[in-house]
């Protein structure tokens, strides 16, 4: 269990790390700036109570 708990969290890391490098180089990706802020739930559901709306792009 704590291998694939750790291999999870890398596997997080290298994507955090590959959005961040992506968006610095706008003409090599299009990647949307707030992809990974899109898919944390807990990040949208504080948007969207702080907001007191649904916000669906989220």
């Amino acid at each position: 269990m704590r291998g694939l708990r750790i291999s999870i969290q890398l596997g997080v890391l290298a994507f955090f790390i590959f959005l961040v490098f992506a968006n610095s180089y706008p003409s090599a990706f299009n990647l949307p700036v707030d992809l990974f802020m899109r898919l944390d739930p807990y990040a949208s559901v504080g948007a969207m109570i702080a907001a007191r709306s649904l916000i669906t792009r989220l």
